[in-house]
């Protein structure tokens, strides 16, 4: 464990599958440490980065999961499961010492956050899922829609521009207005 300053600690834990990457903003703290799991899978913590804000009041942890961020790569497809990754929360809070904690889970890290709630509930002060949804299959069905909707409007979208131009000639002052409220200021 490398030590960066007397609040901040960061370094590498063994998981299953490899090395993770961790750090601890206001290791010194008072308070439960706050432990965030990020989205993805794929993505690294660095988007949650504001949330260390919080670390004047408790520790907050940021790791990157296996095959994110500063963590290690592997190839062995075999380690991309869900139960992997639930162990792997657990290993991060051993090896670190999070006995009580706040649990924070973004997009991915939500679904994450609600199967580790699932296997080990022990010591969870509180679960905070921001972004996600509850539902694995109520997410892909949402998703679908939303798809098939985004697809409905790209094609009403490609139908005006491909139909005959409706807008005043440039010399116009309508059309010097339509320029300035798209623009948001005036010229």
């Amino acid at each position: 464990m490398a030590q960066t300053d007397t609040q901040t600690k960061e370094g590498h834990l063994q998981a299953p599958g490899g090395r993770v990457w961790y750090r601890i903003s206001g290791a010194d703290a008072p308070g439960a440490p706050l432990l965030v799991l990020h989205g993805g899978p794929g993505a690294g913590h660095d988007y949650l980065e504001p949330i260390t804000a919080l670390a004047a009041d408790r520790p907050v942890v940021m790791y990157d999961q296996l095959g994110c961020g500063r963590s290690e790569i592997p190839d062995d497809t075999s380690l991309w499961r869900v139960e992997r990754f639930v162990d792997e929360v657990a290993v991060v809070r051993r090896q670190l010492a999070l006995d009580r904690v706040h649990l924070l889970g973004q997009s991915w890290g939500g679904w994450l956050a609600i199967e580790y709630m699932l296997a080990q509930p022990a010591a969870i002060v509180s679960l905070t899922l921001a972004n996600t949804s509850a539902s694995v299959e109520d997410f892909i069905a949402d998703a679908g829609r939303r798809t098939s909707a985004g697809r409905s409007h790209a094609a009403r979208r490609k139908a005006r521009q491909t139909a005959p131009s409706t807008r005043p000639p440039p010399w116009s002052s309508t059309s010097a207005t339509s320029a300035v409220c798209r623009s948001g200021r005036r010229r």
